[in-house]
């Protein structure tokens, strides 16, 4: 997804909205989209479920909740419907719910501000790219690629406060705008093989 251009990201964004609305319920199986590739002719989503190995799908740029539904059940996977009211009302999990809701939750925050991607970066120094968004149990993780940098950013999204995320692209383009431009110190606490890791979220 390439940050700034707004065809690419509404349609990222709006392909995120629609995983979101499959990862919330089929949360309780334990099935998890693990990793989506965001770049190229056409995504990929890594599906990882608690009784069998990581699946590939290759999806398309319009994929449907409802064809993302009939891939998994064609992988014997669990497709189950989005709770009533899911696009009708905003809905925060609390701070106990599965790690699994809360990367649901943050699929769908990305999803509701393809402002900040495209629009909010007008007038920044920087260009770049969001490669992929991945699930770990205390965050999601966005990969971001720097035009003219030696590195990559890992943006961790931390989950475990997930009401103190609202209009978290937002602050994640600012960080990383403060990391390029060297304006706003962003705090980075760790730099392994060529990626430097930026943190979103309360602890």
């Amino acid at each position: 997804m390439r940050i700034g251009d707004k065809g690419q990201v509404l349609r990222a964004c709006r392909l995120l909205g629609e995983l979101a609305a499959v990862q919330r319920p089929t949360a309780e199986w334990g099935l998890c989209f693990s990793r989506l590739e965001i770049v190229g002719e056409r995504p990929g989503l890594l599906v990882e479920s608690p009784a069998r190995k990581t699946v590939r799908l290759d999806l398309k740029w319009d994929c449907t909740r409802e064809a993302l539904r009939c891939q998994l059940a064609a992988q014997g996977l669990p497709a189950s419907p989005e709770p009533p009211g899911h696009d009708a009302c905003l809905w925060t999990p609390r701070p106990d719910a599965s790690s699994l809701i809360k990367h649901a939750y943050v699929l769908r925050e990305l999803a509701l501000s393809a402002d900040a991607f495209y629009n909010y970066d007008i007038g920044q120094s920087w260009r770049g790219t969001v490669l992929d968004i991945a699930y770990q149990e205390t965050s999601t993780d966005l990969l971001v690629e720097v035009d003219g940098k030696p590195w990559r950013i890992r943006q961790k999204i931390r989950t475990s406060r997930p009401g103190s995320l609202t209009g978290v692209a937002y602050s994640l383009m600012d960080q990383i705008t403060g990391l390029v431009e060297g304006t706003h110190p962003v705090p980075s606490e760790d730099v392994r093989e060529g990626t430097v890791i930026l943190y979103s979220g309360r602890a």
